[in-house]
């Protein structure tokens, strides 16, 4: 956003017309508000906020009433606060006028009450197009254009000088408090908390999960060890193993047939080691259906 001219006429304390050419201004990149004591800085700002958003927070703020007509300025002199700016590559102009009493003749108070007035324009072509005279439409516009509503713009875009004294003496505790009113930064400790809170949920859980890990490992070995021990009590050749058998229960087969070598689960499958000679009648083979129930029955006594 870019102020480009300011004009006010029997507003606040100005009694005149004056002007204040921001283009000038810009030019030097920085420039200063200075002024004495009452001299109209923070009204030069009201003015700019009272055209925007048709308030001026900043004299409220400080104990002063709403801006209104000039109490210098001649009584049938109606008030009036333009401003020209451009935003988002768009130029506008805005013209508002408070409510104010004019003297009449006719009134039986004397005063003629006038109702507030406002007129948005924008730039197009070469020429100026009216937009809305409607308060709430230009109200809604200029948010639009602005991307601010009153307050955030407020406290972006004006830094109240009272609150600015007090931020440059306060301490880092005060000035955390104080920037936090004026900007509305207490929402971020609040999101700081919350991702904490969910932080600390997920870790949680994520304990519970290797905790319930752990203990299907422990399962899963437990049954392991339950199953080597009843295959190594079962009579010579009489298993026969799938090909997901244990490597470990490989090797029992393989050294209970007496071949000497380390075999693999898997070459053993399907088949029968064959009995020493002199042995009684031939054992039928145990099959894995009979392991299981075996050791099931082993954990239960």
């Amino acid at each position: 956003m870019k102020l480009h001219r300011l004009e006010i006429t029997a507003f606040g304390p100005f009694a005149g017309h004056e002007v204040v050419d921001f283009d000038r201004l810009n030019e030097a990149g920085v420039f200063l508000l200075n002024g004495e004591t009452g001299a109209g800085k923070t009204s030069v700002l009201d003015a700019i906020c009272f055209a925007l958003y048709s308030s001026a927070p900043t004299t409220v703020a400080m104990g002063g009433r709403k801006p209104g007509h000039s109490d210098h300025a001649d009584p049938d002199t109606a008030p009036l606060v333009e401003l020209e700016f451009t935003s988002g590559g768009r130029r506008w102009h805005i013209s508002r006028s408070p409510a104010w009493n004019k003297p009449s003749k006719r009134a039986a108070s004397g005063w003629s009450e006038q109702h507030a007035k406002v007129l948005l324009r924008e730039w197009v072509d070469g020429q100026w197009q009216e937009r809305s005279h409607r308060p709430d439409e230009v109200g809604q516009t200029i948010e639009h254009v602005i991307g601010l509503n009153r307050e955030q713009f407020t406290q972006v875009m004006m830094l109240p000088q009272g609150r600015f004294a007090q931020f440059l003496r306060a301490g880092s505790k005060e000035r955390e408090k104080l920037l936090e009113t004026l900007f509305g930064t207490d929402i971020y400790p609040r999101i700081q908390q919350e991702l904490k809170n969910l932080a600390a949920i997920s870790q949680s859980e994520l304990e519970a999960l290797q905790l319930e890990q752990q203990r299907d490992v422990e399962r899963v070995t437990q049954l392991n060890d339950q199953f080597v021990e009843v295959l190594g009590e079962l009579p010579v050749g009489t298993v026969t193993l799938p090909p997901h058998a244990s490597a470990e229960a490989g090797e029992i087969l393989a050294r209970d047939t007496g071949d000497g070598s380390s075999q693999s689960a898997e070459s053993s499958v399907g088949t029968r080691a064959p009995e020493p000679e002199g042995e009684g009648e031939s054992q039928e083979p145990v099959t894995v259906a009979q392991l299981c129930e075996r050791i099931t029955t082993r954990r239960q006594n």
